[in-house]
């Protein structure tokens, strides 16, 4: 380590090249996913005075440390200790420590000496490309993240938690979309655990999870942009958990009683019909479909009741007002798309009724006329 990392508070520098799904001879599989606790572990303890950067220590301590919970392993501490053993050498075959061993020799007790490279070093110039099949994107996984005790701590002992928040911190300085084909390729999981893990780590406060706008695509099918994904600092995850365990200063109860009073005296304003059927004027559930009115409505006063009511709503659960607007902007993209459907058809009865006048004003009838006889003389 340098000397500008040691001045700063102690955390753990996770290369990126972890994350490098192309390279097999880097990339960390889902099958050695507690390999993150254990670097987070061995970074943490070489930073002393004695020898900066190296750690002595056995499997068996190591073992005592990270209980690893998986399918394979039955708690057991033989088995325990035999996946200490196996990320170890996996970690040092792909770079990420030096550890001096007899391969013959390497026992669970073996006193290991093992150095983490400087996070400013090789491994941080390295650049590995990596390709999304679905996107025809190339990823260039390069750096490292800095993973503080507070980040660890947040996560609760769960690798797919630390690795969800290295990658979103990581991403965290640009404006970048984070399609599911990417976050499985980056977990070495399927589409659907990695959303699983997704959702749980927003639910968590971990990291805040901004959905992608909805949209009509050529044929006037509703899609989505992909989802944008932001780390939660500590400050922001204490403050979320302060209120949702009802523990509002006096400040924060009187702001929503204030809330409530405008919302009466703004109820007799003129406003969007379609506020009938929503909860949207009373202080009942808020509805994606309240969202949809909020954000489509051209009365002033259905605006601002909107304005007041999510505006409250995303600083208290940012998560709910999220999760509302996902499903509002489907609702728009439906309207949309059959807005545009309905206009298309419209063309389409328009032309086809103007071309069959067209054809009847040009009809010329080509039957003959018949001669008629008069049958007056009968009658009489």
């Amino acid at each position: 380590m340098n000397d500008k990392l040691t001045k700063n508070p102690p955390f753990a520098a996770f290369p990126m090249l972890m994350s490098a799904f192309d390279k097999k001879e880097l990339f960390i599989p889902k099958e050695d996913i507690y390999a993150y606790v254990i670097y987070y572990m061995l970074s943490m303890q070489s930073q002393h005075s004695h020898w900066w950067g190296t750690v002595e220590t056995t499997v068996v301590t190591l073992s005592k440390q990270v209980p690893i919970k998986t399918k394979v392993n039955k708690k057991k501490e033989s088995d325990n200790r035999k996946e200490i053993k196996h990320l170890l050498l996996s970690l040092n075959e792909k770079g990420y420590i030096e550890m001096e061993y007899n391969e013959d020799t390497l026992e669970y007790d073996t006193l290991l000496t093992i150095k983490i490279p400087d996070a400013n070093g090789i491994n941080a110039k390295k650049v590995a490309e990596s390709y999304l099949p679905k996107k025809t994107k190339v990823i260039k996984h390069q750096g490292w993240v800095g993973v503080s005790e507070e980040m660890f701590k947040s996560c609760n002992g769960n690798p797919w938690f630390l690795r969800i928040l290295i990658y979103s911190e990581w991403r965290k300085g640009i404006d970048y979309r984070i399609s599911f084909e990417e976050w499985a390729c980056v977990l070495g999981s399927s589409e659907n655990t990695a959303a699983k893990y997704l959702n749980e780590a927003n639910e968590l406060n971990l990291i805040d999870k901004i959905s992608g706008e909805y949209y009509a695509d050529e044929k006037g099918e509703p899609r989505q942009l992909p989802n944008k994904y932001k780390t939660v600092s500590a400050e922001e995850r204490k403050e979320r958990e302060r209120r949702q365990d009802g523990n509002l200063t006096k400040q924060e109860i009187d702001k929503q009683i204030n809330i409530v009073a405008k919302l009466e005296e703004v109820a007799s304003y003129s406003h969007d019909p379609r506020i009938d059927t929503t909860y949207l004027l009373n202080t009942g559930w808020l509805t994606p479909a309240c969202w949809h009115v909020w954000h489509t409505t051209e009365f002033e006063a259905t605006k601002e009741i909107g304005d007041k009511r999510f505006n409250a709503l995303r600083k208290i659960n940012p998560s709910k007002y999220n999760e509302l607007e996902k499903e509002g902007r489907k609702l728009l993209a439906k309207e949309e798309s059959r807005v545009k459907r309905e206009a298309s058809q419209k063309v389409l009865y328009d032309t086809m009724i103007s071309s069959q006048m067209q054809n009847y004003t040009d009809y010329e009838p080509t039957y003959e006329k018949k001669e008629t006889k008069d049958y007056a003389h009968i009658l009489d």
